[in-house]
């Protein structure tokens, strides 16, 4: 497993983890639909450009030759990031997300970021329940996802 920054080239790969994970956990994302593949191109092409103007951090895990999980960090004011992961199913409890993490967390620091903030669907115990191991404690929330659903925030002083 290899851990990287994403290019430009990786866009394809990820517009396909993002509706993979879609389909499979659809009350995970924060879309209120399915995002189709010129909306998903767009985020990532400005998230790649957050990443290069260091107001964001972005780790991809790559498994022969696929990408196999994301996790991005978006420094907001004050040195908070706002934390996501996505994991492919054929890939989950391998640790990757984990890898994700520490590795994005990283550069994170690098960017100025002192502290990290997970908005989490609260039917998605399996996250919130990975948040926590990971050293993130729950706070007041902090955002509502799309189609409010209920959120569990969770922080994390690096």
């Amino acid at each position: 497993m290899e851990f990287i920054e994403p290019r430009e080239e990786h866009i394809a790969s990820l517009i396909t983890l993002v509706k993979g994970v879609y389909l499979d956990k659809p009350d995970a994302m924060w879309y209120d639909h399915e995002p189709d593949e010129e909306e998903l191109a767009k985020m990532f092409r400005e998230k790649l450009a957050l990443v290069r103007a260091w107001q964001a951090a972005d780790a991809i895990a790559i498994e022969a030759g696929e990408v196999a999980g994301e996790c991005e960090i978006i420094k907001e004011s004050d040195g908070i990031g706002v934390v996501g992961i996505i994991v492919r199913k054929e890939f989950r409890s391998r640790g990757i997300g984990k890898e994700l993490l520490l590795f994005a967390e990283k550069m994170a620091v690098s960017i100025g970021i002192s502290t990290l903030r997970a908005d989490v669907s609260a039917s998605n115990k399996r996250a919130v329940e990975f948040f926590k191991r990971m050293g993130f404690r729950t706070v007041p929330a902090a955002a509502q996802p799309a189609g409010g659903r209920e959120t569990e925030s969770l922080e994390k002083i690096l």
